[in-house]
């Protein structure tokens, strides 16, 4: 029976290649779009799943409250003392472990290379008991035990070690200390919150040149440490979180307030970080949960757009057919094996544009890794999972598309269709109107959303953001001679033609501004807090020049003036607007 549909439907196809080559594009690109969609939502929805424990592994953030009741700062990282705090008060947890990110100039040989912007951590030596990496060489135990001790990647044991043996060998940090290497990993895949490349013993901060014991113990203002609680199997993780507030209050320093009204802390799970956490501090920029259903509703409405297309195209050819279909009727075939014969003919179509589509889709990765940062390859559609979804994906296209139009002609009364009159075509008329006006309402709608995403992103390229972006190199500054002999530097750099000034700041205007001291106003006769948190940089007096920023009022600092070292700041036009101030010329 099935060999005979088979046939009946390549017969049929052949005849009418036009026909099928419309059908076989249209759905050919719906499944290509939707197959490289749900390659992108597999690979975000994927993120730190990998970790043995990850259903057991949580972050620990914190946040600050103003007076007026309004968060300054949710924080992705804590201080360095909460993570031996929260492993004594809390029996219930398995393990603590801390991360905190550096960077630095290594030296090996004539080998110099400036290392960091998240890829470097002092590292806690139980890390290995918390997430999981391949080692290629150390013991998971004691690599990370003694202080001054480093592990590498493998690239990076490659890049400064190719053909030698890393461990035991020595790196230069800053030309200040060195670090012996006690170990090689292979990196963490793409999906993964953070990539290390360089993990030093976290016992390397004690020292005083780099943070201190005492610093690590009692430090609650620097919150640059990232936190992760290990919890037992099954254990609800909300039983711990309202804990927090009185575990804050034993033991934060209390300056007259609560410490618990001023600051908090909360757990996050590790396979939500990527997501759904959007906080002033992450070790690498996250994806976000609305646009997999944004992209995952787009995949599916451009697939349900090939399917009506089939639909209205196999139903706009009901008349050529209806004689067929009249005498199958005639000579004995059944309703059920004529919905059989054109669902067949369905599935032959789908398997032929399903191949296509897979050819396509891999020709269109690197245009799809391009656009959305990704580095999917051709074995990504190998994958299980994905097998699965394209197994899945072809038979439920082949019964959507061919349904309508199998039962639709299959309802014809052989005597009417014989006698020239169509039965069902009038009746069916208005749901075939129907689909069209949805095929092009969605359509249209995708136009729509596609033009305004265009000129959004359009509008950012082009927008001015109120300082020069071109032609300005950033050079992050480690404790070294740049730092310590910072003008004789810069006298350098300028007294050549290519550099036309020099300034320095705490941070850059594109990054996260994380600092804040809770700014307060003159209201009537005294200062008040404000009801914002005003965020600050710490600049020099060639910050505003050399980013070639317009004053609207006011002066920049001057060197004349040596109170503008210690009380003088300038703020921009939006913190004039929300502190209440109706001008710059008021301010």
């Amino acid at each position: 029976m099935f060999k005979n549909y088979l046939t009946v439907a390549l017969r049929n196809l052949t005849r009418h290649k036009g026909y099928t080559a419309i059908n076989v594009l249209g759905l050919t690109v719906g499944l290509a779009c939707f197959l490289l969609i749900a390659l992108y939502v597999k690979d975000e929805l994927s993120y730190d799943r990998h970790h043995a424990h990850a259903d057991r592994i949580y972050r620990v953030t914190r946040d600050w409250v103003e007076k007026s009741g309004t968060v300054s700062l949710h924080l992705g990282h804590v201080a360095p003392p909460f993570g031996p705090l929260l492993k004594n008060d809390f029996s219930e947890i398995e393990q603590v472990v801390r991360l905190r990110g550096t960077d630095f100039t290594l030296r090996h040989g004539d080998k110099v290379f400036n290392e960091g912007d998240g890829d470097a951590f002092y590292a806690e030596e139980n890390l290995f008991k918390v997430f999981s990496f391949n080692l290629v060489q150390g013991n998971p135990d004691k690599a990370l035990a003694d202080p001054f001790t480093i592990m590498l990647s493998q690239p990076m044991a490659d890049k400064y070690f190719k053909g030698q043996n890393p461990v035991g060998q020595v790196l230069r940090v800053n030309d200040r200390y060195d670090l012996t290497v006690s170990g090689v990993f292979e990196p963490q895949p793409a999906q993964s919150h953070f990539h290390p490349h360089f993990l030093v013993s976290f016992k390397t901060l004690e020292d005083d040149r780099i943070y201190g014991r005492e610093g690590l113990r009692t430090n609650f203002g620097n919150n640059s440490f990232a936190t992760y609680l290990l919890l037992p199997k099954h254990y609800d993780a909300s039983r711990l979180s309202t804990r927090f507030p009185a575990f804050i209050d034993k033991n934060v320093t209390n300056d007259g307030d609560k410490p618990s009204k001023w600051t908090r802390l909360y757990l996050q799970k590790l396979t939500d970080i990527h997501l759904r956490s959007h906080l002033d501090s992450e070790i690498e920029a996250n994806g976000d949960i609305n646009y997999v259903y944004i992209f995952s509703a787009i995949g599916v409405l451009v697939l349900l757009i090939a399917c009506i297309n089939y639909m209205n195209l196999a139903t706009a050819r009901s008349a050529g057919r209806a004689r067929e279909v009249g005498l199958r009727k005639v000579i004995g075939a059944r309703r059920g094996q004529l919905v059989g014969q054109f669902l067949s003919e369905s599935a032959v179509l789908t398997g032929v544009a399903l191949l296509l589509a897979l050819v396509l889709a891999v020709g269109m990765l690197p245009y799809l890794n391009n656009f959305a940062g990704k580095s999917l390859t051709f074995r990504s559609l190998l994958d299980g999972p994905v097998v699965a979804i394209v197994v899945a994906l072809a038979v439920v296209t082949g019964l959507v598309a061919g349904s309508y139009p199998a039962f639709f002609l299959a309802s014809f009364q052989p005597v009417k269709v014989l006698k020239g009159k169509l039965s069902g075509a009038s009746s069916n008329a208005g749901l075939r109107q129907s689909l069209v006006v949805v095929q092009f309402a969605i359509s249209i709608f995708l136009v729509i959303c596609t033009t305004v995403v265009y000129r959004q992103l359009h509008y950012m390229e082009g927008k001015s953001l109120g300082y020069r972006k071109d032609q300005v190199l950033v050079l992050p500054a480690y404790s070294g001679d740049s730092t310590v002999n910072y003008q004789a530097f810069t006298n350098e750099l300028k007294a050549g033609a290519a550099v036309k000034n020099a300034g320095r700041s705490s941070r850059i205007p594109s990054g996260r501004l994380l600092d804040t001291n809770g700014a307060r106003v003159m209201k009537g006769d005294s200062l008040a807090f404000t009801d914002i948190p005003v965020k600050f940089l710490n600049v020099d007096h060639d910050f505003i020049p050399t980013y070639e920023m317009k004053l609207v009022a006011g002066r920049n600092f001057s060197r004349q003036f040596a109170t503008d070292d210690t009380t003088a700041f300038i703020l921009n036009e939006t913190a004039v607007k929300q502190i209440g101030w109706k001008n710059a010329d008021m301010a």
